[in-house]
């Protein structure tokens, strides 16, 4: 619904009319102003005070009068309402042009000055905290008001919900994975419907996508197969049950996969783009190129970004040419230019309960492995990205998730003593990449137990 949908336009319309009472703002301003006063006519630092003194004393409203030291500050709600009493005004009075800018300095995001006031723009960080995207780009809003479509496929299992109680005596071993949704297709973003839907498969919720077949995860043949090899080693030397935990990987690790690359391409139509950016970006494709520290081949057969193939194309790509196209629109000079937001369309991929959460959260899918079925890529509903799948039986989720160090304690603990070769402690990226290239176990008995429940409590 429409910020106009409910207005009855019988009557001569009068901007004045969505403006508070007189009464209400009035009392709004003058609370405003005396605080103003207050806080302002006698601070100490004398870059507050002067300034706000002679502009009082020149007749300034002194809410207004409060931010004119700078005018890089974010106007309070006070100083809204202030201004929007000053507004009803100056309608009053019929000086028009006062009134409208006084209004749109308090109604329209990164309004222009108004008697020197700004909006401050939100930065990088309030936008994208997380971060999903490199670059801010052109975003003004942050990625947790943004409106996202969905349409659910009625194909995932029901959830089931585990404590970390029902684990114990059992061994955890860490499924590595990206935060993509599963279940579901993406339809539109920003309220712009794709053309057509972006089917979303991945993350941890594959564990309830195909409940027939029993496939619990799904990657490349050469990862399956070393995962049921460490299950079964694990299951012959402790004796006990072994359960594959979900512990998610960094927000950019879904690039790999297809939704990304499928999301941007259905968000070009709606971006505003001059033609000498588009030609730059082919130009960079197909070129040999660095982006950030990784070095990229160039992919000599890509097509246009208004070619009509487009998506065609990268939904048979190889991953890296998929992982290129990504990583190279999230940098900052097309960000800037108006491609699609990257952060935009890794945020809608991403499974909703991780949606704000980082790097390393551990816990939200648990599975174990049928050791009399070899990873197969012979299957009845084969992963849009990974060729190879195991199968098992999806045992649930934690109700409260928790970060790989805390879960995998024995491994993080043998790291504390560790040097570098320079004899520094590793620092937590260290950490994370020896984590991921030993991928450990760990026994849950009663200490991790009570470690986990009392983490959680502490959140």
């Amino acid at each position: 619904m429409g910020l106009l949908d409910n207005l009855n336009f019988s009557q001569p319309f009068r901007i004045s009319s969505l403006l508070p009472s007189e009464a209400q703002l009035q009392a709004f301003k003058d609370k405003s102003d005396a605080e103003a006063v207050a806080q302002f006519s006698e601070d100490p630092n004398p870059i507050r005070r002067v300034p706000f003194n002679i502009l009082t004393a020149l007749g300034v409203n002194p809410t207004i009068a409060q931010a004119a030291p700078t005018t890089a500050d974010i106007l309070p709600v006070t100083g809204d309402i202030s201004a929007l009493a000053d507004a009803r005004t100056a309608f009053g009075q019929g000086d028009l042009a006062t009134a409208g800018l006084l209004t749109a300095a308090t109604l329209i995001p990164g309004a222009s000055t108004v008697k020197g006031l700004t909006k401050k723009a939100l930065t990088k960080e309030q936008i994208d905290p997380l971060g999903y995207g490199k670059t801010k780009g052109l975003m003004t809003e942050p990625l947790t008001e943004l409106d996202i479509g969905y349409v659910d496929q009625g194909l995932l299992a029901p959830k089931k919900d585990l404590s970390i109680e029902d684990l114990q005596g059992s061994v955890l071993f860490p499924l590595l994975g990206d935060q993509s949704k599963a279940g579901s297709d993406l339809v539109s973003i920003g309220g712009n419907t794709f053309k057509t839907p972006v089917p979303l498969d991945g993350g941890f919720n594959f564990m309830r996508l195909n409940p027939e077949e029993k496939a619990v995860w799904a990657s490349a043949e050469g990862v399956t197969t070393r995962i049921r090899n460490q299950v079964n080693k694990i299951a012959d030397e402790t004796g006990l049950p072994v359960n594959m935990i979900y512990s998610a990987m960094g927000k950019d690790a879904v690039d790999f996969a297809s939704f990304p690359a499928l999301t941007l391409t259905e968000m070009l139509p709606f971006s505003k783009i001059k033609k000498k950016d588009l030609s730059e970006f082919h130009k960079k494709m197909k070129s040999d190129i660095n982006i950030g520290s990784d070095a990229y081949k160039g992919i000599k057969d890509f097509p246009k970004l208004d070619d009509e193939g487009l998506r065609a194309y990268l939904e048979k790509a190889a991953p890296e040419t998929r992982k290129k196209f990504v990583r190279l629109m999230d940098t900052a000079p097309f960000q800037n230019a108006g491609f699609p937001s990257v952060a935009q369309a890794r945020f809608a991929t991403t499974e909703d309960v991780l949606k704000n959460v980082g790097a390393g959260e551990t816990g939200a899918a648990i599975s174990t492995l049928d050791m009399s079925r070899m990873p197969s890529s012979d299957v009845k509903f084969p992963h849009s990205t990974y060729d190879s799948q195991l199968f098992g039986d999806y045992q649930g989720g934690l109700l409260q998730t928790a970060p790989r160090e805390v879960v995998f304690r024995d491994f993080f603990k043998s790291l504390e003593n560790q040097k570098t070769k320079a004899g520094k402690p590793l620092n937590p990226a260290m950490k994370d990449y020896t984590f991921r290239l030993n991928l450990p176990s760990q026994v849950v008995d009663q200490e991790l137990v009570d470690t986990i429940m009392n983490f959680n409590k502490s959140r």
